[in-house]
Order: structure tokens, then C-alpha cells, then sequence
């Protein structure tokens, strides 16, 4: 995530929280791929989702923050939106949906492009994890000896999802 957006949650934290209704925005973050279902799960289970949902989601990758927002546009959680959308430099009060079958993913077509990212693909630097959580099943085990192999498929154009930036880092 872009230093900027998380400092725009940091500094308005304690708003969003009282804001934020983690129970009418889970749904979209599933769909929209913020977090996995283990992930989901957890934050279920925690005390007050909704701070641990704002916190965890700056660690998200590039398109976080504007998934984010799609959420809180999704979800109707207007006041929220217009908190984090003030650094956009347009109105997302307008955005137009468009849903494309198979998927019931809605598509900004206006003023959202959830794969718009400050970081260009070139700039992407991979680093080797320090911690594997085994029941998070969007990674996969590296700790088995000998290791087998892998094969990594590249793609970044979809008919249905928005285009996946900086693919190519997987393959390297």
C-alpha cells in the first residue's frame, strides 16, 4: 500500500473504527479478494474486527487500499469512504457498477480502477518470508526437503477481473 493511503487510515483511525461496520463490509472483502477466508476467519474471531481489519489491510499489497474503498462503496458506508476517497482526486460519490458474467464482482467503470497502483511492476522487489502460517491457504509450504517443483503460470490479462500488474514478479 501506498504510504500515503496508509497514512490517511493512521491519521483517521479512530473515526473509521467507530464508522466501519465490519459485518455489512465481510462479504465484499471476500469477493474482492482483500483478505482469504483463513484471514477472514481470524478477524472474525477477534474483539473488535472492524480496528484489526483497518490495521491489517495497510500489509495488503498495492490494490488494497482502492479494494478498500470499493468495499465501503459496496457496502454503502458513505461517511467512511469519503474519509479515505479525499486523497483520490476525484469524486467516487458517482462511480457507476457494471457486473460481468460469471463473476458477481462489481467493476468501477468511472472512477475506479482497483488495479491502479502506484508501484510499477520494475519496482517490485520479492523477499523471502520469515514466517509461514499453515492454515493460510493462499501460500504454499517451502519448508519440505528435498523440494519438489513448481510450475507458475503468468498471467495478466483476464476476460472478467481487472488486469493483474506485475505478474511477471511470480515467475522470477
Amino acid at each position: 500500500m501506498d504510504s500515503r493511503h496508509r497514512n490517511l487510515i493512521v491519521s483517521n483511525l479512530s473515526k473509521l473504527v467507530g464508522l466501519v461496520d465490519y459485518q455489512e463490509i465481510r462479504p465484499h472483502i471476500l469477493d474482492l479478494r482483500i483478505f482469504p477466508p483463513s484471514h477472514i476467519k481470524r478477524l472474525d474471531e477477534r474483539s473488535n474486527p472492524s480496528l484489526d481489519l483497518l490495521l491489517e489491510v495497510q500489509r495488503r499489497g498495492p490494490t488494497a487500499f482502492r479494494r478498500l474503498l470499493a468495499c465501503f462503496k459496496l457496502a454503502g458506508q458513505f461517511e467512511a469512504l469519503s474519509i479515505l476517497g479525499q486523497d483520490e482526486g476525484h469524486s467516487l460519490e458517482n462511480a457507476v457498477f457494471l457486473e460481468k458474467p460469471p463473476l458477481n464482482i462489481p467493476t468501477f467503470t468511472q472512477n475506479l480502477d482497483l488495479t491502479d497502483s502506484p508501484i510499477q511492476p520494475n519496482q517490485i522487489s520479492v523477499l523471502q518470508a520469515t514466517v509461514f502460517h499453515e492454515e493460510d491457504c493462499m501460500s504454499y509450504k517451502m519448508t519440505s526437503s528435498p523440494r519438489g517443483y513448481a510450475l507458475i503460470v503468468d498471467n495478466e490479462d483476464y476476460d472478467t477481473l481487472p488486469p493483474r500488474r506485475g505478474s511477471h514478479v511470480d515467475s522470477q
